[in-house]
């Protein structure tokens, strides 16, 4: 196959523009695997070993004077301290994260035992209205996120407040954490 100069160099330069990319995706070269001695043969990753990432550090929460506020394309609003959400109907399941920025082979992967409720009874209860398209979180760190409701409603949506068998540990959103399977580990 013959190219002209000017075909060629543009193929050049697509080919050149595609590394880069690759590189920005992949935040670099990057083995396939990791070493041996980095595999975990585990099936649950305990917490001192779960991948920890902060948006603004590990906020410190009173207990006493934490609440979950359910607000915006509500009927009515909620105000839940910690007893009150855990009045809902508990459902506990295993469920992997991982971290978005996770390369191949990175340890920012955990698989732990959540306990908490479904998401959906709490917004059954606070009346979604049916305009409602995004759940928005807010984080007591300031992280702020958002997903749709479609996924909210899910019945594997849940927040939860245990993690493998404990009480959710600060650097993992205590007292209260939204798990929702199929999403990176920032949501």
């Amino acid at each position: 196959m013959k190219f002209r100069r000017r075909e060629f160099i543009a193929l050049i330069g697509l080919a050149g523009a595609a590394a880069l990319a690759q590189r920005y995706i992949t935040g670099g070269i990057q083995s396939i695997a990791p070493a041996s001695s980095t595999l975990k043969t585990r099936e649950v990753t305990p917490n001192s070993e779960f991948y920890i990432t902060q948006y603004d550090g590990v906020p410190s929460v009173d207990p006493a004077s934490w609440r979950l506020v359910v607000s915006g394309e509500v009927e009515k609003e909620l105000s839940l301290n910690l007893d009150d959400v855990k009045a809902y109907a508990e459902t506990s399941d295993y469920n992997t994260l991982i971290c978005i920025g996770n390369g191949i082979g990175g340890d920012l992967i955990g698989n732990a035992q959540w306990r908490g409720i479904r998401l959906r009874d709490l917004l059954e209860t606070a009346g979604l209205k049916e305009d409602a398209r995004e759940l928005v979180l807010y984080g007591a760190d300031g992280y702020v996120d958002s997903f749709p409701v479609e996924k909210a409603l899910h019945p594997d949506t849940r927040l939860v407040y245990e993690m493998n068998g404990d009480l959710l540990p600060e650097a993992h959103g205590y007292p209260l954490r939204a798990v929702v399977p199929g999403r990176y580990g920032i949501k």
